[in-house]
């Protein structure tokens, strides 16, 4: 009687470990999934922001590489005027 004491017990305690590293693997695994979740807002809103942009260059004729360009070009002159 005893022995099945103890190795109730026993399994008891197991029992509780595993409970507690479940709950913490859950916590972590939450974590992770908000911080993805995160992630993934600021990409959708990155795309969104993009898509739009390239409607507005599409309304005027421009597309991103062109914009690109212009801007260098911009940059240069602007860079130009500051060492001549």
């Amino acid at each position: 009687m005893a022995d099945k004491k103890q190795e109730l017990a026993s399994l008891k305690e197991s029992l509780a470990k595993l409970k507690k590293l479940a709950e913490d693997t859950l916590a972590q695994t939450k974590q992770e999934i908000s911080t993805k979740m995160e992630d993934a807002k600021v990409t959708e809103r990155e795309i969104k922001e993009i898509a739009k942009l390239k409607a507005d260059l599409d309304k005027k004729g421009l597309d991103i590489s062109t914009l690109v360009k212009l801007a260098k070009e911009v940059q240069l002159r602007h860079n130009l005027r500051l060492t001549g």
